[in-house]
């Protein structure tokens, strides 16, 4: 991983370079507090307080705690709407490719649960969501958009192979319905 400077350094402007203002660094046995930080009168923002919270229960379960993912979720806590990170500053900062970066955001969504959202429409890249009304709105496109994924599968399947399309016509909407609800369990 690179930790030299990069635009990313522009933007962060972290007044600590130990934990970027995160309360959360490493020591040689991984993930540690900032005492400087976590001591400071200084109110964390939310999405601080989310991340470290979701770093020492993870530390505290024995949960796998991934450097490269620490790092994404530090640098993305300077994120916002007006101003978030893109995937080319995590790249160049971090030493990442393109499906480390997405990996690293699915791990923080799907495993640490954290509320990290995104935006292809400029200003483009990935942040905390700020609140749920916020998280609201990228969870209805994000929804929209994986059903009009299945469902021009879907259609495709059944236009190309009408063969297998016939045998016992699949319930496309049982079929999905059920797979949610065992995904979610």
């Amino acid at each position: 991983m690179n930790d030299g400077p990069s635009t990313v350094e522009l933007r962060v402007r972290a007044a600590c370079s130990a934990c970027y203002d995160t309360t959360v660094t490493f020591d040689s046995r991984g993930p540690t507090i900032c005492v400087p930080c976590a001591s400071s009168v200084t109110k964390c923002s939310p999405s601080v307080t989310r991340f470290a919270d979701r770093v020492w229960e993870r530390l505290n379960k024995s949960l796998e705690l991934d450097r490269l993912v620490i790092n994404v979720a530090r640098i993305l806590t300077h994120g916002d709407s007006t101003n978030p990170v893109t995937g080319r500053m995590l790249r160049d900062w971090l030493g990442l490719d393109e499906r480390q970066v997405k990996s690293a955001v699915e791990t923080l969504r799907a495993v640490w649960m954290l509320p990290i959202i995104s935006r292809r429409a400029r200003p483009s890249g990935y942040w905390f969501a700020g609140s749920a009304e916020e998280y609201l709105a990228w969870w209805r496109t994000h929804r929209a958009q994986a059903i009009t994924e299945l469902t021009t599968g879907y259609r495709n399947f059944r236009a190309n192979y009408p063969a297998l399309a016939g045998q016992g016509e699949l319930d496309f909407v049982t079929s999905i319905t059920e797979e949610i609800q065992e995904a979610l369990r």
